[in-house]
């Protein structure tokens, strides 16, 4: 056999195992096409949370209460008045999401207090789980007027809320 034709066999040969190759795919038939992806989940759990930790839905709910406690309604009368603050906790790091809060109505100092504790629950209930790892912004938070009140009877009073989209403020 000549050097032609060995790479004229070769070529057949490939040829010949591509198309079975796409054959048997489509053997399958469009069952097997039907299906649709499976989406992962952004938290896989190795272990149950509780069993792996020892810590409780019930202790991080009431260290939840305790931060919606001190929040109340985020009553304000200025944007000055809201802020941000991070809660939860990630398997990656850093928080799950954000809450708005007003100055106006809660004690700063406490609210870290609380914030802390409910994240370590977090944390120590996510040993051993992984997630997708991405940093969520840090929103901004501006005071709106507040539904249904009457004019008049609480003018002034609005209520911190997060502003999507919104940029934040740069310190002065």
């Amino acid at each position: 056999m000549n050097d032609l034709q060995y790479r004229s066999s070769s070529r057949h040969a490939a040829l010949l195992a591509a198309l079975c190759a796409v054959a048997s795919a489509c053997a399958a038939g469009p069952a097997a096409q039907d299906k649709p992806p499976q989406a992962v989940p952004p938290v896989l759990p190795t272990a149950p949370a509780s069993a792996a930790s020892g810590v409780g839905a019930s202790d991080r709910a009431r260290a939840w209460a305790d931060i919606e406690a001190l929040v109340g309604d985020a009553n304000c009368s200025a944007d000055a008045q809201c802020h941000v603050v991070g809660v939860g906790a990630r398997a990656c790091g850093g928080p799950a999401r954000y809450i708005a809060w007003s100055s106006r109505m809660t004690d700063a100092d406490q609210l870290d207090a609380a914030v802390q504790r409910h994240a370590a629950l977090e944390r120590e209930a996510l040993k051993g789980r992984v997630s997708n790892c991405l940093a969520l912004p840090e929103p901004v938070a501006q005071c709106r007027p507040a539904s249904g009140v009457v004019a008049g009877a609480m003018a002034g009073v609005g209520r911190c809320v997060i502003v999507p989209g919104a940029r934040p403020r740069l310190p002065e």
